[in-house]
């Protein structure tokens, strides 16, 4: 009797999908990431603020600096520490990046002037690689679900099918 060998290369052709999905998806934060530029800027501290998403078990730890023209943008602190080490009315220099298009701002430090201690304040850039690898992760994970369904469905159909064809021949 003859039997079918099960491809692989509907498997390969999945995962290609998935990884094209993934890159296709994450490609315009990926690109803004690496085409920013650092920005030096004299700054006020104008607010702090904290919010805490609990889907996520995440807590954005937000900081509003008010500039020299007198605009104002919040960045994300990170982490606690250095949330906490960043005070009302402090006044230094912010770096930081800013991709205008998707109004994403990163934080890369705060240097206080000398009558507010003169502490530089700069978070590892490790965040920037888990950011990355977030923004393509995700849809991935979504794409290969749906495959994943999607394969389950075909199969289910399948057999009852095969088991409709074999009910047909005994009758």
């Amino acid at each position: 009797m003859y039997k079918n060998k099960k491809s692989k290369k509907p498997l390969i052709v999945g995962i290609i999908f998935v990884v094209l999905i993934s890159i296709v998806s994450a490609f315009p934060y990926i690109v803004s990431m690496i085409d920013r530029s650092e920005q030096v800027e004299q700054v006020e501290v104008a607010g702090k603020r904290t919010e805490y998403y609990s889907i996520q078990e995440l807590t954005y730890y937000g900081v509003t600096f008010k500039f020299s023209d007198g605009s104002v943008k919040e960045l994300n602190a990170v982490r606690l520490k250095y949330y906490n080490a960043i005070h009302e009315g402090d006044t230094g220099k912010l770096t930081y990046k800013e991709d205008k298009r998707m109004r994403y701002r990163t934080f890369i430090r705060f240097e206080k002037d000398s009558p507010f201690g003169g502490v530089k304040i700069e978070p590892n850039r490790e965040n920037e690689i888990f950011k990355m690898v977030m923004a393509i992760l995700p849809p991935s994970i979504t794409v290969l679900a749906c495959l994943l369904l999607l394969r389950q469905s075909l199969k289910k159909k399948h057999l009852r099918k095969n088991l409709n064809t074999r009910r047909e021949r005994k009758s």
